[in-house]
């Protein structure tokens, strides 16, 4: 007899731990509750960050998902026409579900594949696409494809990953590029989403402004806190967390737009920081008031200039 219940025994054992298994397969690994994901964001005239958090569970169309809520914080040089300061303001919302080591991102009414990270290598699928695009959606529109996948250990937990790249021509997707020039790969993990650039798929066309910009953080209670950042996660500028103290005339600039050579006013300049239009510092120059801009790619940049006084300039170039 004793031989007989240890057998039902374990059969329950087995049982129960199959339903676990079933019950944890069922849970939003991608944005659990209370995740929080934050991401550079810049244009012409502001610089901050984008937060996202996931808010609460709930149900779209029959599907159990995620509630994103997307705040954007920053410094603006002239919000409204009424000077620099700083704002806040919320953007739409955003839903995601998770089934099968797959995310699916609710667009157009609809669930659409977001991340799939039991994808092959050279497996590709549609980008979700924009709000509303209605007719737009063509196969020119977004595709990406699998370039590589794998495992890597972060905060002690194995997260599988894929690297992929937008199909050529697509006009969204993903990588800060602007749509005409060659893309490059990204690398999405499951959790955390993609690293070096925004988690949203966005326009590639450079006339259009995009919502968000690179990874900053990433953090929920089980996980712990991801970085590739080097400042805090809600870092927008030294001063009051603002950006970019400022005269009330901007130094010229010439010629403007640029083909490369960039010449600043007569001032005594102690140094000119570059921008691009993701926030991001990409070059410093040292007693010139004379840059040269020919190794960076096309498009609109703001020049950050101190002179010797330490009083602060700010003004924009535009590359072509």
């Amino acid at each position: 007899m004793r031989k007989r219940y240890t057998l039902i025994s374990k059969v329950i054992l087995l049982l129960l731990l199959a339903v676990e298994g079933v019950t944890m397969a069922q849970t939003h690994e991608f944005a659990p509750v209370g995740a929080e994901w934050y991401y550079s964001y810049a244009n012409i005239f502001t610089i901050g960050y984008i937060h996202i958090e996931a808010v609460k569970d709930t149900v779209i169309d029959g599907m159990e998902c995620v509630k994103l809520e997307k705040r954007e914080y920053g410094y603006s040089m002239d919000p409204w026409g009424i000077g620099p300061g700083l704002y806040e303001g919320r953007i739409i919302n955003e839903y995601v579900a998770s089934s099968e080591n797959k995310v699916y991102l609710y667009r157009d009414q609809t669930f659409n594949l977001w991340f799939n990270f039991d994808a092959e290598v050279g497996d590709s699928w549609p980008v979700p696409p924009p709000y509303n695009v209605g007719d737009m959606i063509s196969d020119t529109a977004g595709f990406l494809i699998v370039q590589a996948k794998g495992t890597k250990v972060i905060n002690g937990k194995e997260l599988k990953y894929i690297d992929v790249i937008d199909r050529e021509g697509s006009e969204w997707g993903y990588g800060n590029y602007l749509y005409g020039q060659s893309p490059y790969t990204v690398r999405i993990y499951e959790r955390i989403g993609p690293v070096g650039c925004y988690m949203f798929p966005e326009t590639h066309w450079w006339a259009d402004a995009n919502e968000g910009g690179p990874f900053r953080c990433y953090e929920d209670e089980e996980f712990g806190h991801v970085s590739d950042f080097p400042y805090n996660c809600d870092y927008i500028n030294p001063e009051y967390q603002a950006i970019l103290e400022r005269e009330k005339d901007s130094m010229e600039v010439f010629p403007n737009p640029a083909t490369g050579r960039v010449k600043i006013e007569n001032k005594e300049i102690a140094e000119i920081q570059v921008y691009n239009s993701f926030g991001l510092l990409v070059k410093t120059f040292q007693d010139t008031d004379e840059i040269h801009l020919e190794t960076l790619p096309k498009g609109i940049y703001m020049l950050l200039i101190t002179d010797t006084k330490n009083a602060k300039y700010e003004t924009k170039v535009i590359l072509k």
